[in-house]
């Protein structure tokens, strides 16, 4: 049998639970957006923590200051940059005001759900309730202040949008638009809508320390938590500020979230740097398992950048409800072209577990055809096939056999692509450039 040799075009990038490279200094700056380097930033840091999600640390002498009509300030101020559509992560919104607890800390909240990484969420309204309207996996949840029903809605596949007026009418349907959607998180301080700022944006308001959450219009979100209330040395920002940030940071829609002493941003302990980024008078006193961004009032200091209670290092504030980032288990890259047709990457044992296996699943197949899967650590470097994965198409269709190669513990990052051939793996070479 002649060997037709064919590679399909797909690539897919997955990351270990391994903490990655922590940058500082200069290195660090550099992956900050231009305009925020050029506010004034000293201190700075970076990491990567999984495929699609970058975090940033930043103490700014200078921040808006560079923007016209803006008085700029000093601010300590955490960023999580989600590329949403092409990282291993979905959100999860978890309201706590129909449990008997009404609160939980935003570490012990995404503990529970095994998240990723966490921020708080929306306003009390002054009974218990979120302030504004809100609908939790498809229920909505008692409030006394549905009239301000402006913020984003997601689905579970990962689509999500940012609008005004949730329970108005869509024409289209004749339902409140709230309806097509399975969670919806509505804010009093709608700070940016179709690029431009909304009244909560234009509120006066003191400076304060925030936590608030936008998207860009190619669908990367950001999720930040500015530090406040100490003068001199981060006074925190005001709402219009908030929106005149988030429009730096390329966003065209942003809420501002609850803020003062319930602001919080939780990271799973596993994908940051242990000892560099945060000490261990940050690990959550109520998750060992993950470090928190949090600014209780009270005796503080700061130390790596980060604000702690003396008194109670770790110790958060109980809020109603948190925005969660959990790993997506459908997550996949598609492509087409033949003969492999269509295939997908899927995982076995979760994202983010050390070693184990990945499952590349093949649709379409030709039963006559072998089909194989090749690696690289490097897309600078050939792709490498891995033998023991040759299977025929016959075994694939029957469901009797699938295609698993082994990940290596600690392996921060690999490549894969399904190779097709008409010839018996035999007659297959181990390895070819593209």
């Amino acid at each position: 049998m002649a060997k037709n040799v064919l590679a399909a075009a797909v690539v897919a990038a997955i990351w270990s639970a391994s903490a990655g490279e922590l940058l500082t200094g200069e290195a660090a700056a550099a992956k900050f957006p231009a305009s925020l380097r050029e506010m004034g930033l000293g201190t700075a840091k970076w990491m990567q923590l999984t495929n699609g999600v970058e975090y940033y640390y930043g103490r700014f002498s200078n921040m808006l200051g560079t923007v016209p009509g803006f008085t700029g300030s000093k601010n300590d101020l955490h960023m999580i940059r989600i590329d949403y559509k092409h990282a291993p992560v979905k959100m999860k919104f978890v309201d706590h005001t129909r449990t008997s607890e009404n609160k939980w800390t935003t570490s012990k909240t995404a503990a529970q759900h095994d998240a990723l990484f966490a921020i708080n969420m929306t306003m009390e309204d002054g009974n218990g309730g979120p302030q504004g309207y809100v609908k939790v996996e498809g229920e909505d949840v008692p409030s006394l202040r549905k009239t301000a029903p402006d913020g984003f809605a997601f689905n579970d596949d990962k689509t999500f949008k940012f609008d005004t007026g949730w329970l108005n009418v869509d024409p289209a349907t004749g339902n409140p638009k709230a309806d097509a959607w399975e969670n919806v998180v509505s804010h009093e301080a709608y700070t940016i809508h179709d690029g431009v700022a909304t009244w909560g944006a234009n509120a006066t308001f003191p400076r304060a320390n925030y936590t608030f959450f936008g998207t860009t219009a190619d669908g990367v979100f950001w999720a930040c938590a500015v530090d406040g209330r100490r003068e001199g040395v981060s006074e925190g920002l005001a709402y219009h500020e908030i929106a005149a940030l988030q429009r730096e940071l390329g966003c065209v829609e942003g809420v501002c979230c609850d803020g003062g002493g319930s602001t919080t941003m939780a990271i799973r302990k596993d994908l940051m740097t242990s000892g560099d980024i945060c000490e261990t008078q940050k690990t959550s006193a109520d998750s060992s398992d993950y470090y928190t961004m949090n600014y209780l009032s009270g005796t503080q200091k700061t130390l790596f950048g980060f604000t702690i209670n003396i008194e109670r290092p770790g110790t958060e504030r109980k809020v109603i409800n948190q925005l969660l980032f959990v790993a997506d288990p459908d997550f996949a890259v598609h492509h087409q072209g033949k003969p492999g047709g269509a295939a997908g990457i899927s995982f076995l044992g979760g994202f983010f577990s050390s070693g184990g296996a990945v499952k590349v699943e093949v649709c379409d197949v030709e039963g006559d055809c072998w089909y194989a899967i090749e690696k690289t650590t490097d897309l600078s470097q050939s792709f490498v096939i891995d033998e023991s994965t040759w299977t025929k198409g016959s075994e694939l269709a029957a469901g009797g056999k699938e295609l698993l190669i082994a990940r290596q513990e600690n392996e921060a990052q690999a490549f894969y692509r399904i190779v097709v051939s008409s010839a018996a793996p035999s007659a297959v070479p181990l390895s070819f450039s593209r």
